[in-house]
């Protein structure tokens, strides 16, 4: 976050970057901001909007920059603060970055592999370098998680039946 951010991406003057979009009937995207504190302001607005957004739209799902899960550095506080709250109210999919690296986890939940649990994509590989993911972390280490290298973009497909992710190389 912060002035320059809002400059560059053309947001207001002091805006917290942390907002809700709907795709159609069907998705909703939550963005939050791992730049600033999540907590506080940031934790409750994400208190509020999650059981709504569950409720209204198919598919819900979740994108911020420093990852809960991930597969080259250390987890971010938002692992203690958000992913109980991704948890309880079911987010389909989150977009994690800051890694530079392919990126699926097996579906969390209760820190543990669950069928029903929220699966954690990214970390970013499209112009930066790439680093060497640590597969033998417990998320990474199924036959339901990726990890890999390679510059790429993430490729979401959806509609009213079907959530698609695909990594384009």
């Amino acid at each position: 976050g912060g002035n320059i951010f809002n400059e560059v991406f053309a947001f207001p003057e002091n805006h917290q970057n942390y907002y809700r979009l709907d795709l159609g009937p069907e998705l909703t995207l939550l963005t939050l901001n791992t730049e600033t504190s999540i907590v506080g302001d940031q934790l409750e607005w994400l208190q509020e909007q999650l059981p709504g957004a569950r409720a209204e739209k198919r598919w819900l799902l979740a994108q911020y920059h420093r990852p809960a899960f991930p597969a080259v550095k250390q987890p971010w506080l938002n692992r203690v603060h958000w992913v109980p709250l991704f948890e309880q109210n079911d987010v389909d999919l989150v977009c994690e970055g800051d890694g530079h690296n392919i990126k699926r986890t097996a579906p969390v939940r209760g820190y543990k592999i669950n069928p029903t649990g929220v699966v954690y994509i990214g970390e970013g590989g499209l112009g930066v370098g790439q680093r060497t993911p640590k597969a033998h972390r417990w998320y990474l280490n199924a036959p339901q998680a990726k990890v890999g290298q390679g510059h790429h973009v993430q490729l979401l497909t959806f509609n009213q039946t079907s959530l698609l992710y695909q990594v384009v190389l």
